[in-house]
């Protein structure tokens, strides 16, 4: 069986400005992607965006500069509320997790 994964890191390894740094990851066999990924570029399209990236949307920097305030919620709605990623709960084929590392530790390893 081959897996297929997301993996998404929150702040920066070399970045002095952060205490901590975390990793989250979801996998499940290739397959079942194939429905996510369809059903996600929908929503990307819908939006008029080219990926998501909530960091940026929220700060409206990037490719979501100019968005307006209702825009900008409502893409960010539509993605948390939307099949594809409701359908992505852990089940018995797939995974999710996360873990967090202290920068200190990280830095002497």
């Amino acid at each position: 069986m081959v897996l297929k994964s997301y993996f998404d890191g929150g702040n920066q390894a070399d970045s002095q400005e952060y205490d901590v740094l975390s990793l989250a990851v979801m996998s499940g066999a290739q397959d079942l992607w194939i429905p996510f990924e369809n059903d996600w570029n929908k929503v990307l399209l819908n939006h008029h965006a080219a990926y998501l990236h909530t960091t940026d949307a929220v700060a409206r920097v990037g490719i979501y500069e100019g968005w307006t305030e209702p825009q900008r919620i409502a893409s960010l709605q539509t993605a948390l509320e939307s099949p594809p990623v409701t359908a992505l709960v852990p089940t018995s084929q797939t995974f999710g997790g996360s873990m967090g590392c202290f920068m200190l530790l990280f830095r002497l390893s």
